[in-house]
């Protein structure tokens, strides 16, 4: 258990380290992007793999098995949704809300349980499992009100063109001449690109 906690902090670490380069320097940062993956997929994985032992306390006779798994399948969706959505992934907010539901039902189920507990030791196995599932509520519900767009819009700060570009393609990626505008954006050499969006008829052009 000491073990897999280890590698989820390590792995916390990792995507953590991954959204700071990805949107600390205005532009696409590929370093950040790949920190994010290395960290935040496994870590889904390891939630839904090992959440029966990740959440719940050593040594101890309070652990309620079934609580434990749904958290940590709420986790592993909760982490999956937050990676996809950084990484401007379709289907982003479909895993988000998911994971958020799950989250939910793992804190209701946690706290109706904890008040009925009249052993200390169980009523802390429920409080943790309440703490740590706002914690990460917290962070997927911030993520999730957030527009997709805003994200683009402060990461590509630099070039307003590629950030409309690409806000336009991932409202509509069923349009081609959307993503042709985008692939034929990102083709052009850094210096070609211009900074300041060009508007006719109501739409940039690249």
């Amino acid at each position: 258990m000491r073990s897999l906690a280890f590698i989820e902090k390590v792995l916390i670490v990792l995507g953590c380290i991954g959204v700071f380069l990805k949107f600390a320097r205005p532009g696409h940062n590929l370093e950040g992007a790949i920190f994010i993956l290395v960290g935040f997929v496994p870590l889904a994985a390891l939630y839904f793999g090992a959440g029966l032992w990740l959440f719940r306390e050593r040594d101890s006779k309070a652990n309620d098995r079934l609580v434990s798994a749904i958290c940590g399948l709420a986790f592993s969706l909760g982490v999956l949704g937050i990676c996809t959505r950084l990484l401007y992934w379709l289907e982003a907010g479909t895993c988000l809300l998911l994971g958020m539901i799950l989250l939910t039902s793992t804190v209701l189920i946690s706290i109706q349980k904890r008040k009925a507990q009249l052993l200390e030791e169980r009523y802390n196995y429920y409080k943790n499992i309440v703490t740590r599932s706002l914690i990460m509520l917290s962070f997927s519900a911030i993520l999730f009100a957030v527009p997709q767009s805003t994200l683009i819009n402060f990461e590509y700060r630099n070039d307003p063109v590629h950030a409309k570009l690409l806000s336009d393609y991932l409202a509509d990626p069923e349009d081609r001449a959307k993503y042709e505008a985008l692939a034929e954006y990102e083709m052009r050499d850094p210096g070609e690109r211009s900074m300041r969006p060009k508007k006719k008829n109501g739409s940039v052009q690249p």
